[in-house]
C-alpha cells in the first residue's frame, strides 16, 4: 500500500495537533507562584532600596560558618556604628512557609550568631534592614544551606 502526499499531510497535521495540546496541558501544569506578593509595590519603591543598600557590604559582614557541628549564620558590625532596628528576614525560595524573621542586635565588637542547623537544606535569601547614624541601610544576601 502506498502513503500518498494527502495522508503523510493529515498525519502530520494531527502529530503537530497533539504536540500542540501536550505542551498546553505541561504549561497549566506548571506552578508559577510568585516569590513575593507585593512585587508591584515594592517595584515603585525600589530606588529607595537601592539608596538604602549602597555601601551595606562595607558596614555588616554576612557569612555562613561551620562551628562545633552547627551551620551558623554570623552578623558582624565591621563598620563599629552604632546599630538600632535591626531586623533580618532569611526566604527560603523553594517553600515560602519556611520563612523566618528575627529581631537582631548587632553589637560593636561581639558578632551575631544564629544558629541555622535545622533549618530545610537548598537556597535562601537573608534580608537585613537596620537604622544607624547615617540612615536606614539594607543588605541582601543570598546563600546555601546544605
Amino acid at each position: 500500500m502506498k502513503i500518498t502526499w494527502g495522508t503523510k499531510l493529515v498525519a502530520l497535521t494531527v502529530l503537530f495537533m497533539c504536540f500542540i495540546v501536550f505542551m498546553i496541558v505541561k504549561m497549566v501544569k506548571q506552578d508559577v507562584a510568585l516569590i513575593e506578593t507585593d512585587y508591584y509595590e515594592k517595584g515603585e519603591n525600589y530606588q529607595a532600596t537601592i539608596d538604602e543598600n549602597k555601601g551595606a557590604d562595607s558596614l555588616i559582614q554576612f557569612e555562613i560558618i561551620n562551628v562545633n557541628n552547627q551551620t551558623v549564620l554570623r552578623l558582624k558590625n565591621i563598620a563599629h556604628k552604632t546599630i538600632s532596628n535591626a531586623q533580618l528576614n532569611l526566604k527560603y525560595l523553594a517553600n515560602k512557609t519556611k520563612d523566618k524573621t528575627f529581631e537582631v542586635q548587632i553589637g560593636d565588637s561581639i558578632p551575631t550568631n544564629i544558629d541555622i542547623t535545622n533549618f530545610e537544606k537548598g537556597n535562601w535569601v537573608g534580608n537585613l534592614n537596620w537604622t544607624d547614624n547615617s540612615g536606614k541601610h539594607y543588605l541582601e544576601k543570598n546563600f546555601d544551606i546544605k
